[in-house]
Parts: C-alpha cells; sequence; structure tokens
C-alpha cells in the first residue's frame, strides 16, 4: 500500500467520522452475540478502509498526526460501544426470554406480573438456581425472617449457597397478592421448606410463608416466617448422630457463620451427603423417623 493510498484513506475518512459503517459494526454486533450465546461464528471479512482506521487506533506512533489518532479514537469508541452493547445482549441472551420474562415484566407493574415474579424466585430456588433468585433482588433488598431482623446481602447470599447445595426446596406453594399499591405489590407465597436433612428422612418440612414486595425494580423487601416446628424438629436429631459418628464436621454442616460463599456450599453438600448417610442408617437399623409435635422421634420398634 502506498504513501497516496494511505493518504486516500485517511481523506475518506472524514466521510466516516459523519456516517461509520454500519454495516461492520453490524456484522460485529452478530459475531460478538453468537460467541457469547455459544452459537456457530462464521464472522469473517476482508480488511477494509474502516477497519484499517479501528486498527491504527491501538497503534503508538507517537508520530501520526493527532486528528488521525483522534478519528481512529472515535471509531473504537463506535466498536467498543457495540461490543459492550453486545456483552450484554449476549447475557440476557444466555438466560433465555422465558426465564427473563417475569422480571422485565416488573417495569409494567401488576399483580400478574408480580406473582409471576415470585413464582419464578420459588422455581429458581427450588433448582438450586442462585443467579435466578438474585436477578430479582434491588441493589437494597430488605431482607427479614422471624429469627433475624436486617439480614445483610453478603449473609444472604451464603445462606442461599448453602441452601442451594443441600437442595433445599420450597414445595406446595401457593402465592398470592395480599396488598396492591401504585407503586408495589405485595404477594405472599405459603408452603413447605424441606432442607437436605427433610427431604432424607421424609419428615420435618417447616410451614413457611415468604411475603415478597415488588417495585418496578424488583423485590423491595423480602420476609420469611417460619412456622412451628421449625428446624430445630429435625437439626437436634441430626446434629446429635453427628456428634456421635462425626465428631469433626459436626459444626462444619450445620447453620453458622460462613466466611465466604464457596464455604457456605462446601458446608451444604457436605449436610447433603451426611443427612443421606443418615437416612441409610436409619434404614439399616431398622428404624423410622417420626413427627412428634416439634421433635424428629426415632423409632427402632
Amino acid at each position: 500500500m502506498t504513501d497516496d493510498d494511505l493518504a486516500r484513506m485517511f481523506d475518506r475518512s472524514v466521510e466516516l467520522e459523519a456516517s461509520p459503517d454500519a454495516q461492520f459494526v453490524a456484522d460485529l454486533r452478530d459475531e460478538m452475540t453468537a460467541v457469547a450465546t455459544g452459537a456457530d461464528s462464521s464472522f469473517v471479512r476482508e480488511p477494509t478502509e474502516e477497519t484499517f482506521m479501528l486498527e491504527i487506533s491501538t497503534s503508538t506512533d507517537e508520530g501520526a498526526p493527532p486528528r488521525r489518532r483522534g478519528r481512529a479514537l472515535g471509531y473504537a469508541a463506535v466498536v467498543l460501544g457495540a461490543v459492550i452493547g453486545v456483552v450484554a445482549v449476549g447475557f440476557v441472551a444466555t438466560r433465555g426470554d422465558d426465564d427473563l420474562g417475569p422480571v422485565a415484566d416488573l417495569d409494567d407493574l401488576t399483580a400478574a406480573h408480580a406473582v409471576a415474579a415470585a413464582e419464578f424466585y420459588i422455581e429458581s430456588f427450588n433448582a438450586g438456581d442462585e443467579v435466578g433468585v438474585l436477578s430479582l433482588f434491588t441493589h437494597n433488598t430488605f431482607i427479614e425472617d422471624n429469627f433475624s431482623i436486617g439480614i445483610s446481602r453478603v449473609d444472604w447470599e451464603r445462606m442461599l449457597a448453602w441452601d442451594a447445595a443441600q437442595g433445599t426446596d420450597f414445595v406446595d406453594a401457593e402465592c398470592r397478592v395480599v396488598d396492591s399499591r401504585e407503586l408495589s405489590i405485595e404477594v405472599r407465597c405459603s408452603g413447605l421448606t424441606r432442607n437436605a436433612v427433610a427431604q432424607a428422612i421424609g419428615v420435618g418440612a417447616v410451614p413457611t410463608q415468604i411475603v415478597m414486595v415488588f417495585t418496578r425494580q424488583g423485590i423491595g423487601e423480602l420476609k420469611f416466617v417460619y412456622g412451628t416446628p421449625d428446624f430445630t424438629v429435625t437439626r437436634i436429631a441430626f446434629q446429635q448422630w453427628m456428634e456421635d459418628n462425626n465428631p469433626a464436621e459436626a459444626g462444619f454442616v450445620d447453620f453458622r457463620d460462613w466466611t465466604s460463599v464457596d464455604d457456605a456450599t462446601a458446608g451444604g453438600e457436605a449436610r447433603a451427603r451426611y443427612a443421606s448417610e443418615w437416612a441409610g442408617f436409619l434404614t439399616d437399623s431398622g428404624c423410622v423417623a417420626r413427627q412428634g409435635g416439634s421433635v424428629v422421634i426415632i423409632d427402632c420398634g
């Protein structure tokens, strides 16, 4: 390429400033979307004057005239903006329209949309999808239960990880609107919470109400009301078995102050494993677990 060719290219850049190569940007957007969503990529394009202008934006040649570097950086900014936008689109695309529907619908806050978002929360929780659950949260969602008021976001994410790792679920759920205002809608979901221990031995599900106050931004308030008997119904008998048979791990699998999400996840996974072992131990010993009031009774005949 001669100096005259380069000069003509730079002269044409004046036109490109007013009207960048829209097709190139569109192709780039398609390519980045394909990468983000895992689709096959077939984006191949020969270098053009426009792509050359983008390439020189990375040059460290201090001898280049300022006006040329400025134009090059301008084109780079156009493409960078396209890339950022496509990455965001790619994130959405990987979730799927069905998953994001309830969240997006909150922009048009209605009772039906709020209930759908609450059901999405439960579906995500039961699937161990922490990302799905947290996608409904605002930056300052207020969280509480009847054991504590004002649970921090950090602590909540660790609790969520602990539950997800052990397979805790919320079953027989029924959600309904209990309060509707111009800027918020309160939905109450009633059901049963079953942690790994309750699932393993078949008793000990805890009556639970989950109250979610939705705004157009997501869940503004989240409250859990656990009925009686609560989680101690299975905890006492399970922890006693752990102390007798796996004392070194007894504290690790229990509800505690986790140091990180990874720590909480490891504790939840261990809890699920030991709960299964306990259930097998009871079966091998000819024992049956049954609920007697606020405690689990191990009946060995």
